[in-house]
């Protein structure tokens, strides 16, 4: 794959980034009864699905605000915008791959511009792992307005799972928490692992550094990017 160039304006690392909170099924390895029920999902009528459709640009609207950050929240394509009030510095879940001059294939363009990255156990009831996105794989998804933030329920209707998503705004932070007891696994498959806003960042150069989502989170220096050279370099 071509190396990508990421052109983004630079800053420094903001506190919040650091502040993401994951409790999961697959990976705390909590096994569900085969006879567990669930409560009902909410109104199907109310829901939106995932789609590529970036034109929508003055559809991100302001979800919460702190006294540092402002939350813009794009509920077309679960995507959001994290603003530091101070510096006016913009962080986005989502990569817009054409926008930027990016050329990658199809797979990878969806998958740059997913809020999350699933690992799961296949449809068909075999032990086969799959790998994909919240744009390839295109789920319901519910918005519910929590306290200083939101409450995303993400439902994968051909997997048969779905998870909420809690994002709130602590003065400072950015928490992040996907709570274990909204994990829904109706059908055959099982979910594995989640990556939460993987690409989530602005850009290079100068002082900071971006967190590679590698499990335990690796950093890359924005001034010295000798990691990973067959993925991106800064310009």
């Amino acid at each position: 794959m071509e190396k990508l160039h990421w052109k983004r304006r630079a800053s420094r690392l903001p506190v919040w980034l650091a502040a993401v909170c994951l409790l999961a099924s697959g990976c705390a390895g909590g096994a569900r009864p085969a006879d567990k029920s669930y409560p009902p999902l909410p109104d199907e009528g109310l829901a939106r699905q995932i789609t590529m459709d970036t034109r929508e640009e003055t559809a991100y609207y302001t979800a919460a605000e702190s006294g540092a950050l402002r939350l813009w929240y794009r509920e077309s394509a679960a995507s959001i915008r994290v603003e530091d009030k101070r510096t006016g510095a913009l962080w986005e879940s989502s990569f817009d791959a054409e926008k930027e001059g990016v050329n990658v294939n199809n797979t990878w363009r969806q998958d740059l511009a997913s809020s999350f990255l699933l690992t799961f156990t296949s449809r068909d009831g075999k032990e086969n792992i799959q790998q994909s996105s919240v744009m390839r794989l295109k789920p319901l998804v519910w918005t519910q307005k929590e306290d200083n933030g939101l409450r995303l329920t993400f439902y994968f209707s051909k997997e048969g799972f779905g998870f909420d998503v809690v994002l709130t705004l602590t003065d400072d932070r950015l928490q992040v928490t996907v709570p274990y007891d909204s994990f829904r696994e109706e059908g055959l498959s099982k979910l594995i692992s989640l990556q939460v806003f993987p690409f989530l960042g602005l850009s290079a150069g100068g002082d900071g550094y971006y967190l590679l989502p590698d499990g335990s989170g690796a950093l890359m220096r924005l001034d010295n990017p000798h990691r990973a050279p067959t993925m991106a370099r800064w310009v």
